[in-house]
This record gives structure tokens, C-alpha cells and sequence, in this order.
């Protein structure tokens, strides 16, 4: 698991953590098959991305949408503090 989220954080030209979550901008477009489970759209160079402590990955829009409703990983239920 530490290995995917240091590759996927070597893929991105800023970061910034706060508490569960660490946010960065992507400087290349990540696989093709990988995809934000929340809006189901690929993860694409320049945009804002959120990885939150437990691995998960997610557009940076769409998880403080998501944060609004629940403080929880929308695949694992792990409680995240934003």
C-alpha cells in the first residue's frame, strides 16, 4: 500500500497534507483504467487530487463534496478527519 501512495504522491508537482488527507496537483495524467469512484471520470494532468490516509484516491472536488455529507472513505468507511 505505501509503495502505490509514494508512487502516486511522486506523480504530483505540489502537496500539502492535512490531517487523513493529502492533497497535490498532478504534472502527469495517471493510468487510463484508474478512475475517481465518485464521479467515475480519469485523473488527468493539472487537475486537484486527494489521496486520503487509507489509499484511496479521489478528485479533490468531488471528495470535500463528499466531505460535506460524511466523513467517511466512500469505499472503505474509514473515519477520515478533513
Amino acid at each position: 500500500m505505501e509503495q502505490l501512495i509514494g508512487c502516486i504522491k511522486n506523480k504530483c508537482s505540489s502537496k500539502k497534507k492535512t490531517n487523513d488527507i493529502t492533497n497535490c496537483i498532478l504534472k502527469t495524467s495517471l493510468d487510463e483504467d484508474e478512475e475517481c469512484i465518485i464521479c467515475l471520470n480519469g485523473y488527468l494532468k493539472d487537475q486537484n487530487m486527494s489521496i486520503l490516509s487509507c489509499g484511496h484516491k479521489f478528485h479533490k472536488s468531488c471528495i470535500d463534496t463528499w466531505f460535506t455529507y460524511k466523513k467517511l472513505c466512500p469505499l472503505c468507511d474509514i473515519k477520515i478527519k478533513p
